[in-house]
């Protein structure tokens, strides 16, 4: 068993067939490539999450603060133990981080796709409608959580379209770093097994030519269990 794991599941595919370059990876609408986009991204969140948990403790030594809610605390911790998660698979280039980086981050972008689009569809539905005594009651109850009035509510459909967008964007970034990880780690396996079997092939032809010298040489190389 190796010390350290570099996969937390193995793709069931090939090697890629062309030398794998950062350059092929991209992201920002392919302005960039992933391999320097993604850890840029992640140590931006970071000092942000950092900024925003200093100011939340400072806010809370100050006379008559509110107490922080425990959810905010939970949603914190979450955010930046994944940001940690990222940082070090960019460092390490590891897929077992980035594929645990991936499972955290595709379900909180499911979750928030959706709920920015069910809201964006609810409000769409409130400005869309013709206004009566019942309608304004049932947007009265709908958007006080989140607009007290129409224009309000315009803001409040901007703002979901930018999270929506900016959600497809951290998603893309993610994938494509990703892919870059798996494929690298891929082609560095499928060269090891290239030079394992070249190993084996020469100790056999040097042993073909010279069947004295077979016991001098050493046995192939493999893999500890």
């Amino acid at each position: 068993m190796p010390s350290s794991r570099v996969w937390l599941w193995h793709p069931n595919k090939p090697a890629p067939s062309t030398s794998v370059q950062e350059k092929n990876y991209r992201c920002c609408c392919y302005l960039f490539p992933s391999p320097s986009g993604f850890p840029i991204y992640n140590y931006i969140l970071l000092a942000i999450e950092l900024g925003a948990l200093s100011l939340s403790l400072l806010t809370t030594i100050t006379p008559k603060a509110a107490p922080i809610p425990p959810q905010t605390w939970f949603n914190m911790i979450i955010w930046a133990s994944m940001t940690v998660i990222g940082i070090v698979a960019s460092r390490t280039l590891r897929p077992f981080y980035m594929q645990i980086y991936l499972i955290l981050t595709t379900i909180l972008f499911v979750l928030g796709f959706f709920g920015a689009g069910l809201l964006l569809i609810v409000s769409l539905i409130i400005i869309s409608v013709p206004k009566d005594q019942y309608t304004r009651e049932f947007e009265r109850a709908i958007t006080s959580g989140f607009a007290n009035d129409q224009h309000e509510l315009v803001g409040t459909i901007f703002m979901l379209i930018v999270c929506m967008l900016v959600v497809v964007w951290q998603a893309q970034l993610t994938y494509s770093f990703y892919f870059y990880v798996r494929d690298r780690q891929l082609e560095i396996e499928a060269r090891q097994g290239e030079n394992q079997q070249n190993r084996v092939l020469v100790a056999q032809r040097i042993a073909m030519k010279d069947p004295e010298k077979q016991e001098m040489l050493p046995p192939p190389p493999y893999d500890t269990l």
